[in-house]
């Protein structure tokens, strides 16, 4: 998540270490690696939707 966040504002640097992390899991099982992408998706959608609400910004849920 913290990758993602990082990009989002404009802290270059930090997509290989995401690259890494996931490549770690995908190693092992790639079906547990999946699901722990998009857990950490799910996380970031979450986040973002709660800073957009406390700004009093609408989002647009994609369902």
């Amino acid at each position: 998540m913290a990758c993602v966040l990082c990009e989002l504002y404009g802290a270059k640097g930090y997509l290989w270490h995401g690259w890494e992390y996931i490549r770690h899991y995908a190693s092992r099982d790639l079906k547990a690696a999946l699901k722990a992408i998009m857990a950490v998706l799910n996380e970031v959608e979450e986040v973002l939707e709660r800073i957009f609400a406390a700004a009093g910004m609408e989002t647009d849920k994609v369902a």
